[in-house]
């Protein structure tokens, strides 16, 4: 190096005076390449990140916008499926015959007081009085009124406004009534006009009503009745049925932009001034989605503006604008002209583009490295020499774990790998997972050492083995199980479609057999699935099951709850609807509900998904799923007994289930196609899938169907988010 400064001093001239000439070119032409490989990369890593960003941020605009229009649509369908609800509750109460006589006394005596006793009117008041306490306790509402249909009002819950007339904005409902039509009446304060306008006693709290009309003997509209019900409860959690990320929100708005449904950033509105600072504090005409300058904001404009141009497409933001916090966020917004109101969802604009600006972030820093590297390439050459001889001797190293030798891998995930191994003493098949410290976090060996431990617990035949487990000197955890050379039951299906009924109950008793061991034991498997149990043949025997993947399992046998209890966990078409809204509280029967849904993939090649509709119950809403019979979903015939076990596994109410494995077991060994299924059958199967073009031996979703999935389970983060 001291040589370099000397020629850097002297100049060109002096090299030849001191004949260091070759040596100075070498040292210069060395230089000049230890300079240029990194400028060259800081180069090529510029260019390619540059069409690299581009690219991911264009997809990412794609997902957003698929994204952000897809949970609008749900909220707005289940905003549709609740109304529609409340709207038939509403004309159910309406028809109640002791309803409409006590409305039809009191239209009377408004009519011909001077005919009509006192106490009539007041058993008619009494009689509308108790029905709204009967209702309100069913369906949360907190007001009333009884109205003749030129807005005046007969009854109401608060027993303030009798003889008070409805403003102006119920004109339009009024009219709607007359009709004989049942109304759902967007949220606003209720105000009185004439004498009550501006009384001390004028109701300011916002409500949403929903008004049902109300007929005579024959027939005739002749008033209609209205309950209010608080916009922050129901009508705000139904528009939080899908939400996008940390940061989502779905909130609806009235025309000049104020908020019709509560906030989940009341704090925030709080700090910022935006909403009082009192307990019960709500957001629902409160709150105004308007910017600095006081004009509405760009996503809640667009929908005013598509209510102005009678377009009721959804339209999507997604360059950043500023929301009602000051946040900049990405949009979609949709004008409902049904309700008189929009619905706005929306994402902070940071997360939503996190991928984007985290790999514009990472080509900064490369391109920043890659400079420093050109300054400091030989030692960062020779760091790079040490840490790759210290990477080969622990690979060498961790080929050897205790009594076992690994061969080859034959699987890898996010956080560790599955080997074939051998043992030094036995001979059995066997396949060695491992989780790797460096790569994995606290809570990812945590669940991983509970797989373990609480597998290990079951021996019955039809679970997975485990042989042992342990730590490495470095901290590698890892344990030996039973290693299968077979099938999944998803690739069964994918190879030979739908199952014969006699080997679907087959399949099924074995894995009832390995859950009731696990149930009693206290265990609940969460995510029985065609890919979790594999099917193979030994010796003479063929069509054995073992059930996998215990990673998602929950010990019901202890009350300490993990964050892993309470979270959302498992594969969608195979969840029970009890997994999605109380996942802390799940028993053996949502593992029942999973074997029915596996029976009737088998039987029909196609999952069993079903949506129909939101119903409230006591603690919240659920859904209520409907199925076609497997012979309607295969559209032949299918064996009567065990289509009717399957569905009854699928029953939403888990009370209405098998309420064992034992139980179900027993009821699939009494179908009339139990018989139809022998172990001839299986073996020739067997055989023929050997004689046919599809090699077994070297199919690796046949090989290590079991490897893939074990480590899908540690490669994804938990809870899972879907709705």
């Amino acid at each position: 190096m001291a040589t370099t400064k000397k020629v850097g001093v002297l100049g060109c001239g002096m090299i030849a005076e001191l004949g260091h000439l070759p040596a100075i070119r070498n040292n210069a032409s060395g230089a000049v390449r230890r300079w240029m490989w990194p400028a060259s990369l800081a180069v090529l890593v510029g260019i390619t990140g540059f069409f690299s960003v581009n690219a991911i941020q264009q997809s990412v605009r794609q997902n957003l916008n698929s994204k952000l229009t897809t949970i609008l649509e749900t909220d707005v369908k289940a905003l549709t499926i609740w109304t529609e609800e409340q709207k038939r509750s509403a004309y159910s109460l309406a028809q109640r015959p002791e309803l409409r006589k006590a409305i039809g006394e009191l239209i009377a005596g408004k009519k011909l007081s001077s005919d009509l006793p006192e106490t009539n009117i007041s058993q008619a008041l009494t009689v509308v009085d108790q029905l709204y306490c009967e209702a309100s306790e069913t369906f949360g509402y907190v007001a009333f009124h009884v109205v003749e249909l030129d807005g005046e009002i007969l009854a109401d819950s608060k027993r303030s406004f009798i003889h008070a007339r409805l403003d102006d904005r119920w004109q339009p409902y009024l009219g709607k009534l007359t009709r004989g039509e049942t109304v759902f009446i967007k949220p606003w304060r209720q105000s009185m006009a004439g004498e009550f306008a501006g009384t001390a006693s004028d109701p300011s709290r916002p409500l949403l009503f929903v008004a049902a009309p109300v007929r005579n003997n024959e027939g005739e509209v002749i008033g209609a009745i209205a309950f209010g019900i608080p916009p922050e409860r129901e009508f705000t959690e139904i528009l939080s049925v899908a939400s996008a990320g940390n940061s989502g929100e779905t909130f609806a708005f009235d025309e000049d932009g104020w908020l019709l449904s509560d906030s989940r950033f009341d704090r925030q509105l709080q700090r910022l001034g935006l909403l009082e600072n009192v307990p019960d504090a709500s957001a629902v005409l409160n709150v105004r989605s308007q910017n600095k300058k006081g004009e509405l904001t760009a996503i809640v404009a667009a929908a005013v503006e598509a209510k102005r141009q009678a377009d009721n497409r959804v339209r999507v933001s997604l360059s950043g604008t500023t929301d009602y916090r000051g946040i900049k966020v990405v949009g979609a917004s949709q004008w409902l002209p049904q309700y008189d109101f929009g619905v706005v969802t929306k994402l902070d604009y940071d997360e939503a583009y996190a991928p984007g600006l985290l790999l514009r972030n990472i080509v900064a820093i490369l391109m920043s490295l890659s400079l420093i590297g050109a300054a400091a390439n030989v030692l960062y050459a020779r760091r790079l020499a040490r840490v790759q001889k210290r990477a080969l001797r622990a690979e060498r190293k961790v080929r050897q774990l205790g009594q076992y030798t690994l061969l080859e891998k034959i699987g890898a995930g996010g956080m560790g790998e599955v080997y074939r191994a051998k043992h030094a003493m036995l001979r059995r098949p066997t396949a060695v997972k491992l989780l790797r410290p460096n790569r994995s976090s606290e809570a990812a060996i945590a669940r991983f050492e509970q797989e373990v431990q609480l597998t290990a617990m079951l021996t019955h035949p039809n679970t997975i083995s485990i042989y042992d487990y342990g730590r490495t000197p470095d901290g590698t955890f890892y344990y030996a199980m039973e290693y299968l050379d077979g099938l999944d039951l998803s690739r069964i299906v994918r190879l030979n479609g739908p199952q014969p009924a006699g080997r679907v109950i087959a399949i099924l008793r074995q894995v009832c057999n390995s859950l009731s061991e696990a149930h009693e034991a206290g265990l609940v498997h969460r995510d029985i699935k065609p890919a979790n149990v594999i099917l193979f043949r030994r010796g003479s025997r063929a069509d054995i099951v073992k059930v996998l993947d215990f990673g998602l399992v929950r010990d019901l046998s202890t009350t300490k709850e993990t964050p892993q209890d309470k979270s959302l966990s498992g594969t969608p078409a195979y969840m029970s609807p009890e997994s999605f809204f109380s996942p802390g509280d799940i028993d053996a029967r949502s593992d029942l509900y999973a074997v029915g849904a596996l029976g009737y993939y088998l039987l029909t090649g196609t999952e069993a998904v079903g949506f129909d509709s939101l119903e409230r119950h006591p603690q919240g809403f659920q859904i209520v799923q409907t199925f076609l019979s497997p012979s309607q979903q295969l559209g032949q015939p299918v064996a009567q007994e065990l289509s009717a076990v399957l569905m009854s596994c699928l029953k939403t109410n888990p009370d209405e289930r098998p309420q064992t494995a034992a139980q179900l077991a027993s009821q699939l060994v009494a179908c009339d196609s139990a018989s139809q299924w022998s172990r001839q059958q299986s073996l020739e199967w067997w055989k023929s899938l050997d004689h046919s073009n599809h090699d077994v031996q070297r199919d690796d979703a046949v090989k290590e169907p079991m490897m893939a999935e074990t480590l899908d389970f540690f490669s994804t983060d938990l809870p899972l988010e879907r709705v």
